[in-house]
């Protein structure tokens, strides 16, 4: 039954995606959307591959085929996959507090600071998580991987039972989750705190902040639904990662609708915008 379910939500996912990356140029085009966009990138990438193999092993309850390649290969994707989007939304949790609070700040920097900032960390994560993960999984010097086609992703890695298993959990997976939870809480704080010092609208554009906030809050709720549970799976790597990839067959068409929901101007739909306004920001003027 769960096959089902994910195969009938991949059409409107890949319809979705499509649109928000090929169709939609004012997506591509606006600063505070890059990231988002190499994400939804990403997640699309997903889509069409590790949701697929994920696929066939339920119905068939074997890997296929059964082959040493096809796991690493599989392992490898997935797991850079899942950590990359992690590390992706910590970043984009972050950056949103410089678009929202140091507009001004950011616009007087020259064109190379304001290159740096803004694109550095997604080519060192673009980079980071395919290498480090070529290095544990297939390269593999600290260990010999015994694949079992009969399990998800066939079975564990054995970098996962040495001391790389700590490092990767702790600084690749732990630490962006808690960076998404404090940047979040962080910026419905700052801007709450800001809004009541009523600050003149002449200093500080209120419209723009509240819908860039929304957009934030929005697409973490979505994606950190599957990303939290993360800290209680120590233990249990193997599951994680299954009902990582399972979970974000049913979360992408969701992550898709969010992006072309909102106008990528900056603006919220009609709809969205008084939701907002009753229900998180709903404060006078």
């Amino acid at each position: 039954m769960r096959n089902y379910s994910v195969k009938v939500q991949k059409v409107p996912s890949i319809l979705l995606s499509i649109q928000s990356l090929v169709v939609t140029p004012a997506f591509r085009s606006k600063e505070q959307n890059h990231s988002t966009y190499v994400l939804l990138s990403f997640n699309f990438l997903q889509l069409i591959s590790d949701i697929p193999l994920a696929i066939r092993f339920f119905h068939l309850n074997i890997v296929q085929p059964a082959t040493s390649v096809h796991c690493i290969l599989w392992t490898w994707l997935d797991f850079t996959l899942n950590t990359y989007s992690v590390q992706l939304m910590a970043w984009i949790s972050i950056e949103r507090h410089l678009f929202i609070f140091s507009w001004n700040l950011t616009r007087r920097m020259s064109r190379l600071e304001r290159w740096f900032i803004h694109f550095a960390p997604l080519i060192i994560y673009s980079v980071w998580c395919p290498i480090f993960y070529f290095f544990t999984i297939i390269v593999s010097p600290m260990c010999v991987n015994a694949w079992i086609f009969y399990r998800p992703l066939c079975g564990l890695p054995c970098y996962l039972a040495t001391n790389w298993n700590y490092y990767d959990f702790i600084f690749n997976i732990i630490m962006p989750v808690l960076l998404i939870l404090i940047a979040n809480v962080a910026l419905v704080i700052r801007f709450v705190k800001q809004k009541l010092s009523r600050v003149r609208p002449t200093l500080v554009d209120w419209h723009r902040q509240r819908k860039m906030a929304f957009q934030l809050v929005q697409s973490n709720a979505l994606n950190d639904e599957l990303k939290l549970h993360l800290t209680k799976l120590t233990r249990q790597r193997q599951r994680y990662r299954l009902a990582a990839t399972a979970e974000d067959g049913q979360h992408i068409p969701f992550r898709s609708i969010t992006s072309v929901t909102l106008d990528f101007d900056g603006t919220v739909s009609e709809k969205n915008d008084r939701h907002l306004n009753t229900v998180l920001f709903e404060i006078d003027d």
